[in-house]
């Protein structure tokens, strides 16, 4: 019987110390877990209705922004070339139309007739 009394006295002795030592080492784990820094963006995704260069960008690193903000804007020389061609290829074709409302000048009649 005294020797039971010793195992037991030794498993408890030995639970007791495993017991500390798994709680010991998760608050050791637990502690490793905290931690501090930045998190930093350096990709961002925008989408445009038009293709083209980006000409500014207004909003700066850091700053909060809501939802919709202007973040860029396309450079708009491309853009306005392309009006000025659009303008300058109506004013030739109301140049055309109204040569076709005018009719044919005497000169080109003559010329019809006699060939």
């Amino acid at each position: 019987m005294d020797k039971r009394i010793r195992i037991a006295g030794v498993v408890l002795v030995a639970a007791t110390a495993g017991t500390w030592w798994v709680l010991r080492g998760n608050e050791d784990a637990a502690a490793g877990l905290f931690a501090s820094g930045t998190v930093e963006a350096t990709d961002a995704d925008l989408g445009f209705q038009r293709p083209g260069r980006i000409g500014s960008i207004d909003a700066v690193e850091g700053a909060h922004v809501e939802s919709g903000a202007t973040l860029a804007r396309l450079d708009a020389r491309e853009l306005e070339a392309e009006i000025a061609a659009a303008r300058a290829a109506v004013g030739a074709a109301e140049a055309r139309l109204a040569e076709l409302q005018a009719g044919s000048r005497t000169q080109e009649l003559a010329a019809a007739d006699a060939a």
